[in-house]
């Protein structure tokens, strides 16, 4: 980031290999991937017009009126998410936010996030969509879902039966008198059975 606020604070002296130049001599790059550095450079300035572009249309103002730290930020994010493609986008962004934090200004980097999550979705849409299935509402991109299918296994099909008009005629159904005693009692045949008469009142008439 700030090798391209330093190339774009004058951009006719300042080449890129000027920049580089000067910013490994005057900064620690002992933890710095220094291949990784020169491709982002050399890349945003050879691409500038494009990234501009791409960041414009995103932004609701004219790219020359952003803040130089918070355009160079842009930059950078956009250059990484257009040729380091190995790199997530997640971890671009969270670069970027971070950087915003402590070079930017105020709560910039709350309009950083916005402009940000528009760029990811549009130049890394499958990778973009893959985390938002549902879409974003700030990049105004959405994915269309086909409407579930009703299950078909329990579906009821219902048939219409023409009117029979024809006369109906009435069954009278009989029933046996005894079932209808076996069944007050719950025993068959315990209501037909007589009691007996004890063998001392067989004499008497």
């Amino acid at each position: 980031m700030q090798a391209l606020y330093q190339w774009d604070f004058d951009q006719a002296a300042n080449t890129p290999e000027l920049v580089i130049r000067q910013f490994c001599d005057m900064q620690n790059m002992e933890k710095v991937d220094v291949e990784y550095f020169e491709s982002l450079v050399n890349y945003s300035v050879e691409n500038i017009t494009a990234i501009d572009t791409e960041i414009s249309s995103h932004l609701d103002r004219d790219l020359a009126q952003l803040d130089p730290i918070e355009r160079a930020i842009l930059r950078v994010y956009c250059t990484e998410l257009k040729s380091q493609l190995g790199t997530p986008y997640k971890v671009a962004v969270n670069e970027a936010l971070e950087i915003s934090k402590d070079f930017g200004a105020d709560k910039g980097y709350r309009y950083i996030n916005g402009i940000a999550d528009k760029l990811a979705a549009n130049l890394r849409s499958l990778e973009y969509n893959a985390d938002h299935p549902s879409g974003n509402p700030l990049s105004g991109q959405t994915v269309v879902r086909e409407p579930a299918r009703k299950p078909q296994g329990n579906s009821v099909k219902v048939s219409v039966k023409e009117k029979d008009n024809s006369p109906q005629k009435s069954v009278v159904k009989k029933t046996d008198p005894k079932d209808s005693k076996s069944r007050s009692t719950g025993f068959k045949g315990h209501q037909d059975a007589k009691p007996k008469r004890p063998d001392s009142d067989r004499s008497k008439p």
